[in-house]
Formats: C-alpha cells, sequence, structure tokens
C-alpha cells in the first residue's frame, strides 16, 4: 500500500491497469438505491478512491461526490484531473482511511459508500461501524472487489496460478538460496492477500 503514496508513484499507469466498469452497472446500482422508498441521490462518498474513476461517475447521478484515500498522491492526482475541476461544486477529494471519514462528514448523513477494489485492505468491524454511523437509514453500502481467475477443467492450470500468485519460489523448490523471488505470494501485503482470496469470507 505504501507504494501508492510515493510521490513518484505514476496514477496515469495505474489508472490504465484498472478494470472499469460499465454505463449498466453504475445505472444498476442507482436503480437498486432508488429502490428504497425514501433514498435520495445527494450526497455519495466513495473510499478507497485511487484515482477517482468511481467517484468521477457518482457526479453523474449525486448531488456532490466525496472521495477519500490513504495515498496523498493519489487525491492529489484526483483533484489535479481536469474532471475534478471543472465539477469543484460536485466533487471533492481528501486524505482519509475508510475506518475513519473526513470530520466534516456528519452521522447519517451520506445516501451511497462505495469502494472498489479495496474492502480487503481494511479493518472490516471499524469500517463497518463508520458505514453505519454516517450512512443515512435505508442507504446504500456497495463494495466490489476482483475474484481470482477458475479454469474450469484444469486443475494443473489452477494449481499453477494458486502456486504463483500465493506462494513462493523458494518453497516450491523452483529457486536456490541467493536467487531473487519469482512468485508473487511474498510481495503481497497479509492479511490484504488472504482476505482477497476468500472475497473477505476471512475478515
Amino acid at each position: 500500500m505504501a507504494t501508492y503514496s510515493a510521490e513518484n508513484f505514476n496514477t496515469k499507469h495505474y489508472d490504465l491497469a484498472r478494470p472499469s466498469y460499465p454505463d449498466q452497472f453504475y445505472q444498476t446500482l442507482i436503480d437498486y438505491h432508488l429502490a428504497k422508498q425514501g433514498n435520495r441521490l445527494e450526497l455519495a462518498l466513495d473510499i478507497g478512491t485511487g484515482s477517482g474513476f468511481v467517484a468521477f461517475k457518482l457526479i453523474n447521478f449525486f448531488q456532490k461526490v466525496i472521495g477519500t484515500d490513504l495515498s496523498p498522491t493519489m487525491i492529489k492526482s484526483c483533484s489535479d484531473n481536469p474532471i475534478s475541476m471543472e465539477n469543484r461544486d460536485k466533487i471533492s477529494f481528501h486524505v482519509s482511511r475508510a475506518e475513519k471519514s473526513p470530520d466534516f462528514v456528519k452521522e447519517n448523513s451520506i445516501d451511497m459508500i462505495t469502494g472498489a477494489e479495496c474492502c480487503h485492505w481494511l479493518d472490516h468491524s471499524a469500517w463497518f461501524k463508520e458505514c453505519h454511523r454516517i450512512l443515512k437509514p435505508g442507504g446504500t453500502l456497495a463494495y466490489w472487489f476482483y475474484l481470482d481467475p477458475v479454469f474450469i477443467g484444469n486443475d494443473f492450470a489452477n494449481d499453477l496460478f494458486t502456486r504463483y500468485a500465493y506462494g513462493s519460489s523458494f518453497d516450491y523448490g523452483v529457486l536456490k538460496e541467493g536467487d531473487i523471488e519469482r512468485y508473487m505470494g511474498p510481495y503481497y501485503e497479509q492479511p490484504g492477500h488472504e482476505f482477497l482470496r476468500t472475497a473477505l469470507r476471512t475478515g
């Protein structure tokens, strides 16, 4: 996670590597929210906003949108984005943990909270308590994340992926002492990687 806060982190490359979501996805999300009587489109909060791509979509529906992220580098990128500059009355970005919203976010004030591909990094107990505090009664909490690929009917491919993504090349005898680690497992932060692996069931 510290990588995203580095001053020289390339947020444009990061944005290109992230998945995007079709307009139908956002419309379905809004339809779900408005299906509950009394729900409004006044204020949305996007946690772990990263480069702001979800927050920027939400301004098409909400009167105001707040994006938060731990990384000052990401927040600066969001604030400097032309979309942000053109919509200063509708959107703002702030350095903040998801588990503790900025002080100006009041109890029962948020209509919708979104979290895209970030919830595996959170202290879930603290975050859910914060969501309960700031969401309006009946408001919507929507979060989604990657799942590992599954190669149907190919146990060898599944095992190979699991070894590469979660294991160490040293553990499998691929390399010898003094060589460089070539698998991804040791490079991922825990417990976030395990939360992701189990679709948050362990969190």
